[in-house]
């Protein structure tokens, strides 16, 4: 199994709850990621953003109004608070350290994240001298 299911497999443990968790997709073009997030009815001001090791984690509280909250025995009462807490593992070349701000714009959240630059990543070869026993 590589390293990348591994992740989803625990992404999905993460997400378990009584509700379903919002879709997202992550896709990967021009040296970005590139993260959007179906989460409708959510006021942007209930949402939170975070980055925690490798997972970009996505929190948001939804309730809804309360005037029929109140009233006297409900048949169907589907429309209520719910939580969302969304972890989505990241590959290792998404630079975390400068994600963009993100859009939220009719009930999709889009986040964009750079790639590292692995051209910085690479080291010229270089002689390690080695000592002796003698100091």
């Amino acid at each position: 199994m590589n390293s990348y299911a591994l992740h989803s497999e625990y992404n999905s443990f993460l997400n378990k709850s009584n509700q379903k968790q919002p879709p997202v997709n992550l896709t990967h073009r021009n040296n970005k990621y590139y993260v959007s997030l179906e989460i409708p009815g959510i006021k942007q001001h209930n949402i939170e953003l975070e980055i925690s090791g490798r997972y970009l984690v996505v929190k948001a509280k939804h309730s809804v109004d309360t005037f029929y909250a109140n009233k006297d025995n409900p048949i169907i009462n589907e429309r209520n608070v719910k939580d969302i807490n969304r972890f989505i593992y990241m590959p290792v070349h998404a630079d975390l350290d400068r994600v963009e701000p993100a859009l939220y714009k009719d009930g999709v959240l889009y986040i964009t994240i750079p790639e590292i630059n692995t051209s910085l990543l690479q080291t010229k070869p270089k002689s390690i001298p080695i000592l002796s026993n003698n100091y």
